[in-house]
């Protein structure tokens, strides 16, 4: 599945800074849920986040306490996010 190839994708590279751009919110959620289930760190930024939770994701990714970023595009827009070393497009427009 897509899902395993982003997991193997992710021990094989690394996931220090990796941004992850999904469609949909809910898929935003369920790829971090999974992730995380899987042993990485991952925070999700999505639309439906209140102010204060997409301040904290970005935080945690800023930090590296969760070293990936699930995003919707959307949602991503504007970000100034300084050396991200993997960008990858789950889900194709």
């Amino acid at each position: 599945s897509k899902r395993e190839q982003l997991l193997d994708l992710l021990k094989t590279t690394g996931t220090e800074r990796t941004m992850v751009f999904v469609e949909t919110k809910r898929q935003a959620d369920f790829i971090a849920t999974y992730l995380c289930q899987e042993k990485v760190p991952t925070t999700s930024i999505h639309g439906d986040r209140e102010q204060r939770e997409r301040e904290q994701a970005l935080a945690d990714f800023r930090s590296g306490k969760c070293p990936v970023l699930v995003a919707t595009s959307v949602a991503a827009r504007g970000l100034d996010v300084p050396d991200v070393q993997n960008v990858v497009s789950f889900d194709l427009p």
